[in-house]
């Protein structure tokens, strides 16, 4: 279970850096994608013994993806048998998302993908590290000017 937890976290990271590319581009408003989000956040919140709501994953996607696109994607997910929304003990108006044993499978068939785009990040995040690094052993890190500017490298 363990390796689950850990998988449904590094897929979830995955997938909210997708949605921000998702977004830019200006794609369907839910595709896949914001299902699987909501399904590995709904088994990260299992894991760690935490509730979770539709306002938590509306926070989460603060920003991301809009609240009422979590709804729809979290619609799809109980449609899809993923998910399980039932209301809280202390307010009835209040629904709290629970994933069914459905949603490790579907994220284990989803995992590649999520993995995949993990490794592009972190390599993509390597690369610019090198070359910061670079740029301050030749002595040449930006500075700011007053103006907004940014002056070129010394040499």
């Amino acid at each position: 279970m363990i390796r689950a937890a850990a998988l449904s976290e590094m897929y979830a990271l995955a997938q909210r850096r997708g949605m921000v590319a998702i977004r830019v581009a200006g794609q369907p408003s839910v595709r896949s994608r914001e299902v699987a989000w909501c399904v590995a956040e709904a088994l990260n919140a299992s894991f760690h013994g935490q509730r979770l709501t539709h306002k938590d994953l509306a926070a989460l996607a603060s920003g991301v993806i809009s609240p009422a696109t979590v709804t729809r994607a979290l619609d799809r997910a109980e449609l899809r048998g993923l998910v399980t929304r039932r209301p809280a003990p202390e307010d009835a108006r209040v629904l709290l998302i629970a994933p069914t044993a459905a949603a490790v499978d579907h994220l284990l068939r989803h995992a590649e993908d999520g993995y995949a785009e993990l490794a592009a990040a972190a390599l993509e995040a390597e690369r610019q590290l090198r070359a910061l690094r670079q740029l301050a052993a030749q002595g040449g890190v930006a500075q700011s000017h007053p103006a907004g500017s940014v002056a070129a490298p010394s040499r």
